[in-house]
């Protein structure tokens, strides 16, 4: 059964293409974002990420993610953003926007630091890039079978141990997952349970999860290295074909989602739109 962050088979748009097609959307979409901060144009990006990752039925549950993870940048994101007060750093925005002070605290060794809008902006196009991100990887994880990234980077001529590591990297997670899941019904069944709201109490309550949990990943981690030096990396050469089939679908998505970058680069690149 598919567990948390691992791809499961679904007859939807995403599952049903090319694994060329997919990657191609999917990396062309992060590609994009990580040159925009103007939150206008990283809303519409949210947008049709939030879409792509409802019609893929990747389950909401996994977005938990990001309440920590938010969170925790975001503390860092406005202690940056209150850095920059100096409107000049802004060259698209009107200056009577990005320098407006949004607020003002004093502290006893800097002194005074404010937060202008234009650094307000660029906090939250951060928070913006971490949940299209996320967004996008958990549909292309979810979407997108082993086999798939294997015969694609087989294609590509890419070396062996390169593929066997992004293989183990996506099956890692899944893998403690599972073995979690495995130890909670197990420790469940001799009658274990956490029922306390002390959190001290609590992580004392959880070593009976944490200790078989820690054995486990060690002896997954002795597997791969057995595993990875029987594989005898580079003794022979791998002369099996790869087909990777492409439909008019396919074609047709890889055309239309470079035409949309193409453009897309081109006003931001001649008329900054995308930027602060």
């Amino acid at each position: 059964m598919p567990t948390w962050y691992e791809y499961s088979p679904e007859d939807t748009f995403l599952h049903n293409l090319s694994p060329v097609s997919r990657l191609t959307l999917i990396f062309s979409m992060l590609f994009l974002v990580s040159f925009y901060y103007d939150p206008r144009y990283l809303t519409v990006l949210l947008a049709i990420s939030a879409a792509m990752y409802h019609s893929a039925k990747v389950p909401k549950k996994w977005l938990l993610i990001l309440i920590p993870v938010v969170g925790w940048r975001l503390g860092e994101f406005l202690l940056v953003g209150m850095g920059q007060y100096n409107p000049e750093l802004f060259r698209v925005w009107p200056r009577e926007i990005v320098s407006r002070v949004i607020f003002e605290v004093h502290l006893p060794v800097i002194g005074d630091v404010r937060m202008i809008m234009g650094a307000l902006l660029w906090v939250l196009g951060q928070v913006l890039h971490i949940v299209i991100g996320v967004l996008l990887t958990f549909t292309l994880i979810y979407t997108t079978p082993l086999n798939d990234y294997v015969r694609l980077m087989r294609k590509l001529r890419v070396p062996p141990q390169i593929t066997y590591v992004m293989t183990v990297a996506l099956k890692f997670v899944p893998d403690i997952f599972r073995m979690y899941q495995s130890i909670q019904v197990a420790q469940r069944l001799r009658g274990w349970a956490i029922r306390t709201k002390n959190p001290i109490k609590a992580a004392k309550l959880a070593l009976p999860l944490m200790i078989p949990l820690a054995r486990e990943i060690i002896r997954y981690v002795d597997r791969l290295e057995i595993s990875s030096q029987l594989r005898a990396f580079g003794a022979t050469t791998v002369r099996y074909q790869v087909e990777l089939k492409m439909t008019k679908k396919d074609y047709a998505v890889c055309v239309v989602t470079l035409v949309a970058v193409t453009i897309a680069m081109y006003f931001l690149i001649m008329h900054k739109k995308g930027l602060l």
